[in-house]
């Protein structure tokens, strides 16, 4: 994970964290402090950092987990798009659409691009074309493809 692409993409949840410091000459210990008594939902600041707003992320958010590393398939399946050439920016909108390729186990969304690119796509065209419409993603809209 991109802690630096999350810190630079997420300003709406920074905004609200620093508005719960007070705003002394020593702003980063007080934030140290502050975290150390009140931990964050590490999901709000991914979630906005992939695309997404406050209004489209709070029924994304996970209600018994506040740490992104215990969410392993979110954080492959993420990893996999970036990898792949997503921009992280437009995962968010992949992510709103088909939620469930981001509960994929690990191995199964990277050979799904595969068979995209053995029917004779480029990398980049699947990159736009999944950005533009996930679903052929989800589920197994490919596996009739992987025999022909």
């Amino acid at each position: 994970m991109d802690a630096e692409n999350m810190s630079r993409n997420s300003p709406i949840f920074l905004e609200k964290l620093l508005g719960r410091v007070e705003h002394e000459s020593d702003i980063g210990r007080l934030i140290t402090r502050f975290l150390r008594y009140h931990p964050i939902n590490e999901f709000e600041p991914f979630f906005e950092s992939v695309g997404l707003q406050p209004a489209e992320y709070n029924v994304f958010l996970p209600r018994d987990l506040m740490f992104l590393s215990d969410d392993s398939l979110l954080l492959e399946n993420y990893n996999v798009l970036c990898n792949y050439g997503i921009e992280r920016n437009k995962i968010g909108k992949i992510y709103k659409e088909a939620t469930q390729i981001f509960r994929y186990d690990y191995g199964v969304l990277v050979s799904t691009l595969e068979v995209y690119e053995e029917l004779g796509l480029s990398q980049a065209s699947v990159v736009k074309f999944v950005v533009c419409s996930p679903y052929p993603l989800v589920g197994g809209a490919n596996e009739g493809l992987k025999n022909s």
